[in-house]
């Protein structure tokens, strides 16, 4: 089962490159896609071939796909908005070939801290990383998912906006690297550091440091199944389809 992680860069030149990297996107033929700043018109194609899962966003958002035979369904209820435009977080439910249940999430967490509704209620002590000053939105998206997947089998992957080191040697102060700690702390494996010891490259930002800002967590049970985790940098890199590279997971069948 190939998954595959990818912000496919709304931003970043879409008028052109859009459509072409919906393409590369069929190419790489993921059983499972987690996707960020998506626009809101998908190809035809796309819809015929997978199943979406996601809330629709008014002008750019992230969403599941998943191959109609894994039975997929939204996850019911709220999820953490960080503005009322654009879908930032989306889950749902596959179904294994074992007939095991697997939540899968898909993760936009904008850089910045979060204030007011954008805490979904939570209490800005409680999920802030312990050494930063407050809490960012990817500690809110970490708190809701950990909450959500908390007994189950789970992958949730996407653009976390966090560096496991690079960040914190170029910005002191930011504490990034407690994002990962307190994930290993809760039992998730990040599927990169599995089979990985430096930080790899998603980010190809002009004039961004090397930065790994998309990662992918499973729980112990589902890591077991996992045969490799890897960044494929081509199409940001060499043909600037996004600003960021899709990670790709390959799991036994």
């Amino acid at each position: 089962m190939r998954v595959v992680s990818w912000n496919l860069g709304y931003a970043f030149d879409f008028k052109t490159t859009h459509d072409r990297a919906w393409h590369y996107l069929g190419a790489l033929d993921p059983d499972i896609a987690m996707l960020q700043e998506v626009r809101p018109e998908l190809p035809a194609w796309v819809e015929e071939r997978w199943t979406i899962v996601r809330r629709p966003p008014r002008y750019w958002g992230t969403l599941i796909l998943v191959k109609p035979d894994l039975g997929p369904r939204e996850l019911a209820g709220d999820h953490p908005r960080f503005n009322d435009s654009d879908v930032y977080l989306a889950a749902g439910t596959v179904t294994l070939p074992d007939g095991t249940s697997l939540l899968v999430g898909s993760v936009h967490a904008p850089i910045g801290e979060a204030t007011g509704d954008e805490l979904f209620g939570f209490d800005p002590r409680a999920i802030k990383k312990p050494y930063a000053p407050a809490p960012s939105r990817n500690d809110v998206a970490y708190r809701y998912y950990r909450d959500t997947v908390r007994g189950r089998r789970f992958l949730v992957s996407g653009d976390w906006n966090v560096s496991p080191r690079l960040w914190d040697e170029h910005h002191p102060g930011d504490h990034e690297a407690e994002f990962f700690d307190r994930a290993r702390d809760d039992g998730w494996i990040d599927c990169y550091q599995a089979f990985h010891a430096d930080e790899g490259q998603t980010l190809f930002k002009v004039g961004s440091p090397p930065y790994q800002a998309d990662h992918a967590f499973c729980d112990g049970e589902t890591a077991k199944a996992l045969r490799d985790c890897y960044i494929y940098p081509h199409p940001a890199e060499d043909l600037k389809l996004s600003d960021h590279a899709p990670l790709i997971l390959e799991f036994e069948p």
